[in-house]
């Protein structure tokens, strides 16, 4: 095990193979686990599928806790034997939160959507059916409901849309969806994707979330308008 370190909101592990023992690499990879060393090489498992000609290798991890200490370890299997690396513990910072370009325009509890104007209140709900992080954001009697989903907890950085949430996709990933009443209906529509969310958790127990003109497309009357949701959220979790 080479070194820990952080870019961002990611962290970044690397480790080197000195001897293979001419038997050729079968597995390669890296384990952690949170206040111990972990107990195999099953624990938080992350394999590795390319080594660099001077043995180096290298992964990233997403959706650690800040101010937490991980211990990391690196790992080889090859057709004849296996080998794992002592405990390299490293504590995670708290990460810097990135500013939303419009953030100077944005007032907190507070969303536009389609030009309209509301004060929201927002609470969290862990899906079980879709094994999704949601947090619903009320905008009021008779105004659109608004659906922010996570794979997981998020942290501190920057999230982008995305039109669901796969349960193997990316930590960085989230999924908006607006349902309002239109005519006799309430259609539910999904923010493009490729868009940023951006994220600051306070602490523990409380998060802002933060966006700027996220577009997406109302149909009314058989006809698609080009809608944008701009807002600052803030809840407990």
């Amino acid at each position: 095990m080479s070194s820990v370190e952080v870019t961002g909101t990611d962290i970044i592990l690397s480790g080197k193979v000195i001897d293979d023992g001419n038997s050729g690499i079968y597995t390669l990879g890296f384990c952690y686990a949170q206040n111990q060393s972990p107990q195999s090489i099953n624990q938080n498992q992350t394999l590795v599928d390319w080594i660099y000609e001077d043995g180096t290798f290298g992964t990233v991890i997403q959706g650690l806790k800040q101010d937490s200490t991980y211990y990391f370890k690196s790992f080889i299997i090859t057709t004849t034997g296996s080998a794992i690396s002592e405990a390299v513990s490293y504590t995670v910072p708290r990460f810097t939160a990135p500013e939303a370009p419009c953030e100077n325009n944005l007032t907190t509890n507070r969303v536009t959507d389609d030009g309209r104007n509301y004060s929201v209140t927002a609470y969290v709900r862990q899906s079980v059916f879709s094994e999704t992080y949601d947090i619903l954001v009320n905008c009021g009697s008779w105004n659109p409901d608004i659906t922010i989903s996570f794979r997981e907890k998020p942290i501190t950085g920057i999230y982008k849309t995305v039109d669901r949430i796969e349960r193997y996709g990316a930590t960085n990933d989230v999924a908006i969806k607006i349902s309002k009443t239109i005519g006799y209906g309430t259609p539910t529509m999904p923010i493009s994707s490729g868009q940023s969310v951006y994220l600051n958790c306070i602490d523990e127990n409380k998060i802002i979330i933060s966006f700027c003109d996220l577009a997406y497309i109302m149909q009314v009357n058989n006809t698609n308008h080009n809608v944008v949701l701009s807002g600052k959220i803030e809840l407990g979790i």
